[in-house]
């Protein structure tokens, strides 16, 4: 399972509880969520299989379009922008 989300404060406290897969978008219109989710995509695809990736990791990306790829704290706190 992966969870979409425009407010990662909703799951951030799950992370340690769960094998988490967390992409973080903008909150943005739906038309900027579905490019935005692509570009996610797409950087996964760029680097290997995208589920075997996000395990126990977090994808974001800011309204400025930067994507950031890392692991998931162990106790389930999270610095989003």
């Amino acid at each position: 399972m992966v969870i979409v989300t425009a407010d990662a404060n909703d799951f951030v406290s799950l992370l340690s509880r769960v094998h988490p897969r967390l992409i973080i978008l903008p909150n943005t219109n739906c038309e900027y969520c579905k490019t935005n989710f692509k570009i996610a995509i797409s950087f996964l695809r760029e680097m290997g299989e995208p589920m075997d990736l996000m395990l126990n990791h977090v994808l974001t990306i800011n309204s400025n379009g930067v994507v950031t790829y890392k692991e998931i704290p162990l106790r389930g706190t999270l610095e989003t922008d």
